[in-house]
């Protein structure tokens, strides 16, 4: 979008600058260097990303995500890409459930995991599942996974 409107800029500039010739006044000459100066100093800044400590980076072009993963730090890509950050910090999820024993008795549980995102599997995560992809996977393959032993024991 800042691509967009630094685009706008230079090519007000430009047409300032035009102006300036044709009907040769200076100062319409002035601004428009000025504002043809400012239009690609935005289409500069809209190639630059940074990626926080800890964050990885996944580079989309046009919503397509592309297989790089970016690292922490300034990025800098073509100005029709888009950054999205995903935390690759270490993260602490609790849950609860509610399980049936082999002799069909209610078994409370709860449970605390700790899980960290690989920088390297961010972009096919982001592609398939999304940004919240603890909830998605994550929390019902355990519960799946603690359902399926409760339910191989007896209650006692």
């Amino acid at each position: 979008m800042t691509f967009v409107l630094g685009l706008m800029i230079v090519l007000a500039g430009a047409g300032l600058i035009a102006l300036s010739v044709t009907s040769r006044k200076s100062r319409f000459m002035m601004i428009g260097i000025a504002a043809a100066a400012a239009g690609c100093l935005v289409i500069f800044l809209s190639c630059i990303s940074t990626v926080p400590t800890g964050h990885t980076g996944i580079l989309t072009t046009f919503g397509k995500v592309e297989d790089v993963s970016l690292p922490n730090g300034v990025n800098v890509h073509a100005p029709w890409q888009n950054v999205i950050t995903m935390s690759n910090k270490e993260q602490k999820h609790s849950g609860s459930g509610i399980a049936f024993s082999k002799d069909i008795q209610e078994v409370s549980y709860s449970y605390t995991i700790q899980h960290t995102l690989q920088s390297s599997a961010a972009p096919t995560i982001y592609k398939n599942v999304g940004t919240e992809y603890f909830d998605v996977v994550i929390s019902p393959a355990i519960n799946a996974i603690i359902k399926t032993y409760i339910g191989k024991a007896n209650a006692e």
